[in-house]
Order: C-alpha cells, then sequence, then structure tokens
C-alpha cells in the first residue's frame, strides 16, 4: 500500500471544508494545525481508517464538535458530546452583556446561577473576571451536567462552581440576598421554526432546542420564577431567537420588570435582554 502522510490525506479531501478536515486530522494525530504543512507525519494504515470513519460521520450531518468532541468558546476550549447542546458563537453576546453591566462594580460574596447550562461554557467563562462570585449552573439533562463539570475540573473551578442536576429553578433554595444575576440560554425553537432547522441540529438533544409551539414556554418559567431569586439590583440575562424581542419583553413586562435593555449579536440580530426591577 501507497505510504500516505498528513498532508496527502488532506489533499484528497474534497467532500468537507478544509479547516474541518484539519480538525479531524488534528485531533486524531494530537498536533498543532501548522505542522500539517510543515512537518507532514506519515499516516499508519489504522489511523488512516479512523480519519476515514470520522471523515464519512461528518459527510453524514454529524456536527464536528461531536466528533471531536470539543468546541471552542469566548476564547476557551470545552468538552462537548453528543446529549449535550453545542454552545454557538452567538452566546458570547451574553457573556459580552454581563461583563459590560459589571464591569467594575463586582463585590465579594456574590453569587450567580447559569439555567440551562450546558457544557457550562457560561459561568466557567465568566468566573475568570469575577474574582468575588460564586456560580451555580443547572440542567436538566444529567449528560449536561456530567460534561460541565468536566469542564470545570479542566479550569480547576470546582470551588467557584456547583453544577446541578434541575428543571430550571427545581432544586435551587433562594440565596439571602438574592442572586446577583442569573443567565439563561433556554431551548428557544417554535413549532414553526422546527421544520427550517439545518440538518446538523437534528443530532443536538431536542430538548436543548425546543422551547414549545410558540418557542416562549421557558422564557414564561423563568421570567415568572425569577422574582423569588433575583436580589433588590439583580438582573435577568437571557439569550433570544432572532425573531423574539418584542414578544420576550412584553412578559418581562407582565411580570413587572420595568428595567428592559437590548444587546444585538456581531450579525446586528437583537441576541440578548437584560431585566431588571425599576
Amino acid at each position: 500500500m501507497n505510504k500516505l502522510n498528513s498532508r496527502d490525506w488532506l489533499n484528497r479531501i474534497d467532500n468537507i471544508p478544509r479547516h474541518e478536515a484539519e480538525a479531524l486530522i488534528c485531533n486524531v494525530l494530537g498536533c498543532p494545525r501548522h505542522t500539517l504543512y510543515i512537518d507532514p507525519q506519515d499516516l499508519s494504515f489504522s489511523v488512516r481508517n479512523r480519519l476515514d470513519g470520522l471523515l464519512t460521520r461528518r459527510i453524514n450531518g454529524e456536527p464536528l464538535q461531536y466528533i471531536t468532541e470539543k468546541v471552542y468558546f469566548f476564547d476557551m476550549e470545552f468538552m462537548v458530546k453528543r446529549g449535550v447542546f453545542i454552545p454557538r458563537p452567538e452566546t458570547e453576546t451574553l457573556v459580552e452583556s454581563i461583563l459590560e453591566t459589571f464591569e467594575n462594580k463586582v463585590q465579594e460574596g456574590c453569587w450567580a446561577l447559569d439555567l440551562c447550562t450546558g457544557t457550562g461554557c457560561i459561568p466557567i467563562s465568566l468566573v475568570r473576571f469575577f474574582s468575588g462570585f460564586r456560580f451555580i449552573g443547572v440542567d436538566i439533562s444529567q449528560e449536561a451536567v456530567d460534561c460541565a463539570r468536566r469542564n470545570s475540573a479542566k479550569y480547576l473551578l470546582e470551588d467557584r462552581i456547583s453544577f446541578l442536576r434541575a428543571d430550571l429553578f427545581g432544586s435551587i433554595k433562594p440565596q439571602d440576598e438574592g442572586f446577583k444575576f442569573i443567565s439563561a440560554n433556554p431551548p428557544y425553537i417554535s413549532d414553526e421554526d422546527e421544520s427550517c432547522l439545518p440538518r446538523e441540529l437534528s443530532w443536538e438533544p431536542r430538548q436543548g432546542l425546543k422551547g414549545g409551539k410558540d418557542g416562549l414556554d421557558y422564557y414564561r418559567r423563568i421570567i415568572s420564577s425569577a422574582r423569588d431569586f433575583l436580589a433588590e439590583d439583580g438582573y435577568l440575562f437571557l439569550e433570544i431567537g432572532y425573531n423574539q424581542l418584542e414578544s420576550v419583553i412584553r412578559l418581562a413586562k407582565d411580570f413587572g420588570f420595568s428595567r428592559i435593555d437590548a444587546f444585538r449579536d456581531l450579525n446586528n440580530i437583537w441576541r440578548v435582554l437584560r431585566i431588571g426591577y425599576g
């Protein structure tokens, strides 16, 4: 059998974008991307078979993040596995809005809560900026909680962040002074939008996507309960779908919130709401 090195293998691939092929081979070989071209490695028969298997999975539509079990968020690497929702770049807007709100205003001993935490990417990204905060992350999926705990351990943050299995506020006890903020990227796909989803989303957990008939079920539950858990000067930060700005603002006002601000993502879409008391 003819010898094949890493660069040769890449040059044969035309079924997926080149950067994805590079990610697959780097994941298998455990090497940085530049070495694929500067110092290409000879591939054994077993490695070639493994790469071809991964390539087939990607061509069949499985997300690259599930194949490599890696996703990058807010300049950090997180583990992600099947059964756990894959973080999107748009959610970085949620992190940025929290940083903007609390810049130079952080107090010692504050608590924050992240609902529908998934990989734990939101609290893990934030904790390095907020030295005085402790975080609780909750998710209804045990797979997600296990994944978040592993990501927290990777960055040695177990003493700063606790991850619990819970259905939103179900297992959360209100803090004496309330949470300084509550963040959430809840499922918000409506029945109507579900039919238009990209094929790759069929690989992700349905409970991490579907928000009921109109996509607002989780917002109703979160907003209606948030007042019992927020500090008087606290905020609720919500990621929203591309067409949900007015609907979620209306819900917030119906439940007595009057300080409402919206943030756009890099695609100029209204992506995050910051909700507080009057």
